[in-house]
Formats: C-alpha cells, sequence, structure tokens
C-alpha cells in the first residue's frame, strides 16, 4: 500500500501503475504524470484519446490535467498521433478519427464535473474553446451535446450546458439544433419521456456517476423553460477552483489539505448542489407557467405567444383571444386581458397560431397539431 495520504484523495488512490487510458479512466494523476505529455497524442482502435475516457468517467482532476499537457479540447489527433503496432515489420497505423469529442461523452455519461472543465478551458496558444455544438458522428445520429445530456437522461447536464450556451450567446441555436432524425433537444426529450422506463435500464451503468437515475421528465421542464425565455437561464457563480483551470493543474497535490478532505471532490459536491438548485428553480418556473396556462384555458381563452420575448415580471399583462385551436366556445371573441405574463410556445409554420407542441413535416416545417392532420389527408 502507498502511503496513508494517497489514500485519502480520489485523486491518487491507486498504487500501482496502468497504461494511459486505464489511468485516465480512474483519474490516477500520479501514472499520468509518470507517463508524461505523449499520452495526449494517444489514441485506441475506435479513435478515442485520454481524455475522452476521464471525461466520460467524471474524473475532474485527470480532465484537467491532460488538458494542461496539451490534449485537444474536443479530441481532435493530428498527423503524429500514428501508434506502432506489435508486428515483426513495426510499421505505424494511423488510427481513425474518434466521431465524437470527450463533451459528448461526458455529457451522455452525466459527467458535470468533467464538463464543466471542458466547457470552461480556452486553449493558451489559439484561445480556442470546446466546441459546444459539435455533431456526434461516431455513432451516426448526429447528436450535439445537448441531445446527448437528453439521450442519457441527465437533466444536470442539460442545465449546465445550458448556462453555457447562453454565455456563448448561442442559446437559440443550440435549442434549435437538430439530430440526424430531425430532432430538436426538447423533442427528443419528450420522445424519450414516453418510454422512460425501459430507457432507465440501457443508461442505470452512469447513474452512480451522474449521482441519480435518468429522468426525462426533468429534461423535458428545463428545456421547455428555457424555449420559452432566455432570461429564465441563470448563470452559476461557482467558478472553477484554481488548481483545476490554471496551467499547473497536477498541483493538485491537495491530499490532506481542508481537513484531510480532496480539494476537488469538495469543489465537485458545492458545484453539483449549485446546479441542482438552479435547475430546480428552473422546474417550479415551468409548473407555475403550466398551472397559469390550465387556469387561463379553462376560463375559455387561448393564450397569445411572443416566442423569444421576455414576459417574465408578474406586474405584466398578456393578451388572450379566441380561435379554433382553444378550448373556448365558439361564441368567444375580441381580446380579454389575464393577470398572469405568460411567454412560451412557438408558431405554426402554416397557419401561424403559436402552440406548446409542434411536430416536424418534411418538407413543410414544424407545424401545429391540426396542420399536421392535414397535410396527412392531403398526402393520402
Amino acid at each position: 500500500m502507498g502511503p496513508k495520504v494517497r489514500a485519502q484523495c480520489p485523486c491518487k488512490r491507486l498504487p500501482i501503475r496502468f497504461s494511459s487510458f486505464t489511468s485516465a479512466e480512474f483519474g490516477d494523476l500520479h501514472s499520468l504524470s509518470r507517463l508524461g505529455s505523449r499520452i495526449v497524442h494517444q489514441v485506441d482502435a475506435g479513435g478515442y484519446t485520454p481524455l475522452h475516457l476521464a471525461a466520460q468517467n467524471n474524473q475532474a482532476a485527470a480532465t484537467a490535467y491532460l488538458l494542461s499537457l496539451g490534449a485537444d479540447v474536443d479530441g481532435r489527433i493530428g498527423a503524429d498521433s500514428s501508434l506502432s503496432t506489435n508486428s515483426d515489420s513495426g510499421s505505424a497505423i494511423t488510427l481513425p478519427q474518434c466521431g465524437a469529442t470527450p463533451l459528448h461523452r461526458a455529457s451522455f455519461s452525466g459527467g458535470i464535473a468533467a464538463m464543466r472543465i471542458l466547457l470552461e478551458w480556452t486553449e493558451p496558444d489559439t484561445g480556442r474553446r470546446c466546441d459546444i455544438l459539435a455533431k456526434d458522428t461516431s455513432f451516426g445520429d448526429n447528436m450535439t451535446p445537448l441531445h446527448k445530456s437528453v439521450s442519457g437522461g441527465r437533466f444536470l447536464g442539460v442545465q449546465l450546458l445550458l448556462d453555457t450556451l447562453k454565455k456563448r450567446s448561442l442559446l437559440r441555436d443550440g435549442l434549435a439544433a437538430l439530430d440526424g432524425q430531425g430532432r430538436t433537444a426538447l423533442e427528443l426529450a419528450k420522445e424519450i419521456f414516453l418510454r422512460q422506463e425501459e430507457e432507465r435500464s440501457s443508461v442505470r451503468r452512469w447513474d452512480a456517476l451522474a449521482g441519480g437515475q435518468a429522468d426525462w421528465e426533468r429534461c423535458v421542464n428545463i428545456l421547455e423553460v428555457a424555449s420559452m425565455s432566455e432570461t429564465a437561464v441563470v448563470s452559476l457563480e461557482i467558478s472553477l477552483p484554481r488548481h483545476l483551470s490554471g496551467a499547473n493543474t497536477f498541483s493538485c497535490l491537495d491530499c490532506g489539505a481542508d481537513d484531510g478532505r480532496c480539494k476537488t471532490a469538495s469543489w465537485e459536491a458545492a458545484f453539483r448542489s449549485a446546479l441542482a438548485n438552479s435547475a430546480e428553480g428552473m422546474e417550479k418556473r415551468a409548473k407555475s407557467i403550466r398551472s397559469a396556462m390550465t387556469s387561463v384555458m379553462l376560463s375559455g381563452k387561448c393564450i397569445v405567444i411572443s416566442p423569444g420575448r421576455d414576459n417574465s415580471t408578474d406586474n405584466s399583462t398578456v393578451q388572450t383571444k379566441a380561435s379554433s385551436h382553444s378550448l373556448a366556445p365558439p361564441t368567444t371573441s375580441a381580446c380579454v386581458s389575464a393577470s398572469t405574463s405568460i411567454a412560451i410556445g412557438s408558431k405554426c409554420c402554416q397557419c401561424g397560431m403559436t402552440c406548446l407542441s409542434l411536430f416536424r413535416v418534411k418538407e413543410v416545417g414544424l407545424v401545429c397539431k391540426k396542420c399536421k392532420q392535414r397535410s396527412k389527408m392531403i398526402r393520402n
């Protein structure tokens, strides 16, 4: 057994040496440091780098350390990344590039600490940051990191990505991005929610890492509120600790500090708590909006929606009107005022009505349920 101090820190709990990929997977900084900077250019047969494994397994300190050694934040490998075979010829084989970024892998597994490090990282020489809208081509699903978090049912990952998209002024782009089947992240969340009990078994292996079981209902709630109003996405105030954000990330020599607690683990716990509180705030807003929607619709009025416009203040006034899509009787007319302000939904590209749920129709776009049925009848 190694010194007692090593057993106290999850970053350095392994007393034996491992390969670069195993060291990254288990977050063993001692083994990674012995291997040196060459490890950032290593790639396996599937095109994965040690950074992919560290991020997927939420090894925060290892993720930061590999980035500080020069690992590409998007997992791209240059021309010098060929590996020698064990054959007698000793010839080198250039292994394929992985179609997924480390952020894709961390987003699916729910590794929010590794996600935060990847999202905050800026390459010293170029100033380049991770591509938060990159499409995953490794499985052919063309999903963005936001789609991946939804696919895994990791609502905290969804919350974190929305926060970063907003900070980069890319929130609308992220919400509108389509996967290989033409679905937005919200549409994907709603689709999986209908079969979530079945889906939970397929992603259960990541539950311990993510801090809980997959929950697509919470993904739907958070994404719906973000689609209603950008101001609903509240920025997180907890920043990365110095030993995970600078060039000297191996100064995670923090074993025994803070009364014997690992600084990385302490930060992860605080960050997870802040992110969970932010997500709960978004969900409460979703419930209050639905409650207000129900009250207005039961009164026989249809809410006029202004997509992209923030009407979140309680003292605002929202207009309602009768329509063929409303629960109101046909005789209801004129516009009336409601005391609750709501800004939700999007317009049907055919009839112009604003609805909470739209459906994608090939060669037409997003339409309401009536227009979808009408288009189906026309095609038949």
